[in-house]
């Protein structure tokens, strides 16, 4: 099992893992690694896990008050100080207090706007002028807990793959420097992102990040 340095770390996830898998494939480990992959389901992110030999474990989720007391005592008996999270169902009950400040989600839309499941397809479909995404501690609501970071690009492609792929790359950086803050790294700040791509980073990516932003979004 590859070992995260600093805080223990879960992904809970229903979905293919891109990001997850993004972020491994264009970091080092000494930087960037989990501990633990949690899922409801066979997907991607539990895949991903097995080929990298990272631990993983599934959860009967039947419905969100059991799924999330289980998902609690699978948090504590692997002693997880923080959960990131890419999936769609709600956590409920005494999680939300006993792991408050520590469950980060990874929202593919500008919060407030387009809440809930299938945010990026919704955002297309209203014809915003800009995309992006927010990462944010949750809370008892939708999508209303404090914000961690946010980004943003023009909605300027006809292209959907290609506008999907700039969410994509921009939600791996999120990922990355969130991670980084996590564990302490140091961080330099000397992006120049936003003048040579129109994008936007708050708080604007360190160093780090932004190299991985660029390797990815040219892939």
């Amino acid at each position: 099992m590859i070992m995260s340095y600093g805080k223990r770390v879960a992904v809970l996830s229903s979905t293919s893992g891109s990001v997850l898998r993004g972020v491994y494939d264009s970091s080092a480990v000494e930087s960037f690694s989990v501990d633990l992959v949690i899922s409801d389901r066979s997907c991607g992110a539990v895949q991903f896990a097995e080929e990298m030999n990272i631990d993983s474990a599934k959860i009967d989720w039947k419905d969100n008050m059991r799924g999330s007391m289980e998902l609690m005592g699978l948090l504590l008996s692997k002693r997880i100080d923080f959960l990131y999270l890419f999936f769609s169902r709600m956590l409920v009950g005494p999680i939300l207090d006993n792991f408050a400040g520590r469950i980060v989600n990874f929202h593919p839309s500008i919060l407030p706007s387009f809440p809930g499941l299938g945010s990026f397809e919704r955002a297309i479909g209203a014809g915003v002028k800009v995309l992006g995404s927010t990462t944010h501690y949750i809370d008892r609501g939708i999508d209303t807990g404090p914000v961690l970071m946010r980004t943003r690009f023009l909605n300027n492609s006809p292209d959907i793959r290609l506008m999907r792929h700039k969410l994509y790359s921009q939600q791996c950086a999120s990922l990355y420097q969130v991670h980084r803050n996590i564990n302490g790294f140091k961080r330099v700040v000397k992006s120049n992102v936003s003048r040579e791509f129109g994008d936007f980073f708050w708080p604007p990516l360190d160093t780090e990040s932004e190299s991985l932003y660029r390797k990815i979004l040219t892939i």
